[in-house]
């Protein structure tokens, strides 16, 4: 009566009737051993397990196709955002308090006039709760089509800064004339790197500053994109 019950057939079993947080208190072998003796008793019959274990099957295989076609759906959904952000995001970094806060908001406000998303990291809800603020800043500027660094106040920012040089994220450093928070970030464009900018403004040439980082940034993209389409031969054949 029960050599046709695999140790695999009961343990499909065990796993559906036994939530794994009480598989501790119940185990395989003691649910085996249960499930065994009932057989040889009659009180459950291989009929009754046999037609269970095809209702199982079918409800496995039932959720399976609609898992797959929520993860095809949710792939359609995040490309599509990622090619959003890349297209129009532009990560505004910077002291995110009291009166740098409302420089982060006017540099928001001047990209939102030439046609970009300024994304304020501290604001940003679409990573989930148990990414950490450094995997999300790293995670924002990578996806992003450029950033822009607030640099007259000292904060954090000057750990993201290393952030976006180490991973190439094309950067633009405003500061009011004159001043900055230190100086150990903002010499990266004297000679190493032209992916990093520095820009200075005050009060009178704030927007033409906004949109002399603009043309900057966008010229640099366009150099990665044609020396990316020369170097790569897959994407000469793609655009073929």
């Amino acid at each position: 009566m029960t050599a046709e019950w695999t140790d695999a057939d009961i343990r499909r079993f065990y796993r559906a009737a036994v939530p794994s947080k009480f598989q501790s208190v119940l185990p395989f072998d003691d649910f085996r051993a249960n499930l065994l003796k009932r057989l040889e008793e009659g009180s459950i019959t291989s009929e009754m397990l046999i037609s269970l274990l095809h209702l199982m099957n079918g409800v496995a295989e039932y959720l399976s196709s609609v898992a797959n076609e929520i993860w095809l759906a949710r792939q359609s959904v995040d490309r599509s955002d990622i090619r959003k952000l890349k297209d129009q995001a532009v990560v505004v970094l910077g002291k995110d308090t009291g009166r740098g806060l409302k420089t982060l908001k006017r540099i928001g406000k001047e990209l939102v006039k030439q046609g970009y998303e300024p994304i304020f990291v501290k604001e940003q809800k679409i990573l989930p709760p148990s990414v950490s603020p450094e995997e999300k800043v790293k995670a924002l500027t990578l996806l992003s089509r450029f950033a822009v660094m607030e640099d007259t106040l000292p904060s954090g920012h000057i750990v993201e800064f290393e952030y976006c040089k180490n991973n190439r994220v094309i950067l633009a450093i405003l500061r009011k004339r004159g001043r900055g928070s230190t100086w150990m970030i903002g010499d990266a464009d004297l000679v190493d790197v032209n992916y990093i900018k520095r820009f200075e403004y005050d009060d009178k040439t704030f927007e033409d500053v906004l949109r002399a980082v603009v043309f900057w940034a966008e010229g640099i993209l366009k150099k990665r994109v044609d020396a990316y389409e020369k170097y790569f031969p897959w994407r000469r054949n793609d655009k073929d």
